[in-house]
């Protein structure tokens, strides 16, 4: 519609009802006279006006007597009624109908039945203004019924000139499509389907390369390329529903063997102990498809495996902190790992015998800090348990055998003891069983208080053996314990 059109579309909203009606029956006379002066033959349109006009002016007196009788029977409130019906159905006319006449217009096809469609307008609005209302709605109805087959013919029109040329396109007969598509978008410039058409046509020679590509493509079993040039085609020419299929097999096709190369590649790296690339294939795979269950297995052998490496990690930890002596550490260490592995039996045994040691330590501190507390008997004694108690753990702790033997040497300044000469081959480990080490010697002199003692000694590959002495009061004694009985093989 032009601007001129706009604002007096929108001078006549601003007017009552009435005054719209007569605004357009002044526009739909302008519109006659304008259609009327067109073409070479002025004067012959001119004139054949003029013979309707004198024709209609004698039918339509004729007209009025019969709706002055025909109004003489309506009440008041039946023309009321008639009335609003038909400005409401005229303002519905030129929302919806008129729009589509004017594009037919503006095509030029079937210009005679659209023109005749305004002298219908015409018609029903003069007997609407002379107040001949039934007759209006009657006019209005006979206009209503020829207006909608005049679009319903524009439109199968229109439609069988997209059907041809679709027909046309889908064997390849390019020109004669798009001269087909040519008429409809001459009736129907913005038709959905003949714009879709004619996109369609535009693309067909690049679509006609791309598909020889392609071809190629399949041929070199190219699934990449093939992806590609499916995805171009598809974007010029999306109506190839086929191809779009393709396009989805091939992508599935090809994803599943990027699948499968990143499993094999995922295994082959775990196999191998490579456990940072085999993540990133595995990584690769979940991006190609989250729930593959070959990537799942994957992941939790992956996860496994950097488990225990991380495990044997912490025991060759553990173990060189034990050899140090460094049980404080293997003690931390291992308590903060075991709600990690909880079922881990190593890392157990690591708990409890550093807590076995540290406690040990702790028991015999308390009484090597305070040695003046010895002096009494039952203090000694207390300590001498102590001692008992923490041999075991010595075993594994050279610091808590230093532990033994201060605490011993403290002891021993508290009580008179017997000179004990102990003789043996200086391979043989002796330890004096409750009370402590005396290592390994050719002969060595300890003191002992009077009482009945056990000697054991153990070698590497020889049997231990255990000797009874007694310490007598203010005597001397002199022994000696070799392990010189080899294991047999």
């Amino acid at each position: 519609m032009s601007t001129h059109s706009e604002n007096k579309d929108a001078t006549n909203t601003a007017l009552s009802p009435d005054e719209q009606i007569q605004a357009r029956s002044q526009a739909h006379q302008a519109r006659l006279k304008k259609f009327a002066i067109i073409g070479l033959g002025v004067v012959a349109i001119v004139v054949g006006i003029y013979v309707v006009a004198q024709v209609t002016s004698q039918e339509a007196s004729a007209e009025k007597v019969v709706q002055a009788q025909q109004n003489t029977t309506l009440t008041a409130q039946q023309v009321e009624v008639y009335r609003n019906q038909f400005k409401q159905a005229l303002t519905q006319y030129e929302i919806n109908i008129q729009p589509e006449i004017d594009k037919i217009l503006l095509s030029q096809w079937e210009t005679s039945r659209a023109n005749d469609l305004n002298f219908m307008k015409e018609t029903a609005l003069s007997a609407f203004a002379k107040g001949a209302y039934l007759q209006a709605k009657q006019e209005y109805e006979e206009l209503l019924v020829a207006s909608e087959t005049l679009i319903d013919d524009w439109q199968q029109q229109t439609q069988t000139y997209i059907n041809t040329a679709r027909a046309h396109f889908e064997q390849e007969q390019i020109p004669q499509a798009q001269i087909e598509l040519n008429k409809a978008f001459e009736l129907m410039p913005t038709n959905s389907q003949a714009i879709e058409l004619q996109t369609r046509i535009s693309a067909h020679a690049e679509v006609a390369t791309l598909l020889k590509e392609l071809s190629v493509a399949k041929i070199e079993n190219n699934l990449p390329k093939q992806i590609d040039l499916l995805s171009d085609i598809v974007q010029l020419d999306p109506a190839r529903n086929d191809l779009s299929d393709d396009l989805q097999t091939a992508k599935t096709t090809y994803d599943t063997k990027l699948l499968k190369e990143a499993l094999d590649n995922a295994e082959k790296a775990l196999n191998n102990n490579q456990l940072e690339q085999a993540q990133r294939f595995i990584n690769s795979a979940k991006l190609i498809k989250a729930d593959s269950k070959g990537a799942q297995r994957l992941q939790a052998s992956l996860n496994n495996k950097q488990s225990n490496l991380a495990l044997a990690e912490i025991k060759t930890k553990l173990q060189a902190l034990a050899s140090k002596d460094s049980w404080e550490q293997v003690d931390s260490i291992a308590k903060a790992n075991l709600s990690k592995f909880p079922n881990d039996a190593e890392l157990f045994d690591y708990s409890q015998q550093a807590s076995q040691i540290l406690s040990a330590k702790r028991s015999l501190n308390s009484f090597i800090s305070r040695p003046e507390r010895l002096a009494d008997e039952n203090i000694r004694q207390a300590a001498s348990n102590a001692i008992s108690k923490a041999f075991g753990p010595s075993l594994s702790s050279p610091s808590l055998q230093s532990q033994i033997e201060q605490l011993a040497a403290q002891i021993e300044q508290y009580e008179v003891e017997v000179p004990v000469t102990i003789s043996s081959d200086n391979e043989t480990y002796i330890i004096v069983v409750g009370v402590g080490h005396v290592g390994k010697h050719k002969e060595k002199i300890i003191s002992l208080k009077p009482g009945k003692y056990i000697l054991e000694g153990s070698r590497d590959g020889y049997r231990s053996k255990r000797s009874e002495i007694t310490v007598k009061a203010n005597q001397p004694l002199s022994v000696s314990l070799v392990c010189n009985e080899r294991i047999a093989d």
